[in-house]
């Protein structure tokens, strides 16, 4: 996690562990701040859609991510699934992209 002006971005490779649980030790279990912005792999490639909507929830409602910059591993659903939740502020990630925070 980097603290920014802009408030904490946290950096995920392919969150095997679970995106949930990397959150919480980054940001504990009740963050005290909303997150600027998740930026990597969140790992749902093989989630169900109740499953991506889950984790999703808990990620806008929960950490109160405010912008999301996701790779490769997040999956083709759940690109469109955070593009439909999170609108503009979907940031593309792909190869050679700078990502401004």
């Amino acid at each position: 996690m980097l603290e920014t002006a802009k408030g904490p971005v946290v950096i995920a490779g392919c969150s095997h562990p679970g995106i949930e649980a990397i959150m919480t030790a980054a940001m504990g279990a009740e963050p005290r701040q909303p997150v600027y912005m998740l930026f990597g792999g969140l790992h749902l490639v093989q989630d169900t859609r109740q499953q991506i909507d889950g984790t999703l929830k808990v990620l806008a409602d929960h950490f109160h991510v405010q912008k999301m910059a996701v790779g490769h591993c997040t999956g083709e659903l759940a690109f469109q699934m955070i593009q439909q939740r999170w609108g503009k502020n979907d940031v593309y990630a792909g190869l050679g992209e700078t990502i401004d925070f």
